[in-house]
């Protein structure tokens, strides 16, 4: 038996799950990423929607590369189709990118349906600025108005939104894009609330 060279003591690597039995601790970033991957931000049978959010403004919180955090919310929309998980995201991190310069890329391709940008915008209203005098980042702006560009007549008047809330043409009226070919004529129909959708 050694008695002066001791053995090291390991990491703790063993925590407590959701349903209170035993797991592996994963790293911040792979909370993340299972977190992004599994969650539709409704109720589940260990955990509530308004936890899901909670643990997500954690995740994003303890991870410092936020790059990596972008990153991964486009991973999970794109390669998996997760939505509100990557809407909340989204909007989440409009206080943490701020000024870097690949932020307002980031809102770019984070849009991949029309509607990906009236469902973030709405989660930012509620939940990031005061919403009768409401204050967005430029990056956000800026990256919504391009991301107008991958869409046409059709997409724009099927997600336009005339019912809900936050509407497209609000979003056209804040962020102000400028019309493609593809969209000219769409965009100046939905600001003058003459879009129809006519393929249904």
């Amino acid at each position: 038996m050694s008695k002066f060279n001791s053995t090291q003591k390991t990491p703790k690597t063993i925590t407590e799950n959701h349903a209170g039995g035993q797991a592996f601790k994963q790293s911040s970033e792979m909370a993340l990423v299972s977190l992004l991957l599994t969650s539709f931000v409704n109720n589940q049978f260990y955990r509530g929607a308004d936890e899901t959010l909670e643990d997500l403004k954690s995740h994003i919180k303890s991870n410092k590369n936020k790059e990596f955090v972008a990153k991964s919310a486009i991973f999970a929309r794109d390669e998996f189709g997760m939505r509100s998980v990557t809407h909340a995201l989204a909007g989440e991190l409009t206080s943490e990118i701020s000024g870097l310069e690949w932020a307002k890329s980031f809102y770019e391709k984070i849009v991949s349906r029309v509607d990906d940008m009236t469902e973030i915008m709405s989660y930012y209203l509620e939940n990031k600025t005061d919403k009768k005098k409401p204050k967005f980042p430029s990056s956000l702006k800026k990256g919504f108005a391009k991301a107008f560009d991958k869409f046409d007549t059709y997409q724009l008047a099927k997600y336009k939104g005339e019912k809900k809330e936050v509407k497209l043409v609000d979003v056209v009226n804040l962020v102000h894009p400028v019309p493609t070919k593809r969209n000219e004529q769409a965009l100046n129909a939905l600001v003058y609330g003459e879009l129809k959708n006519t393929k249904t």
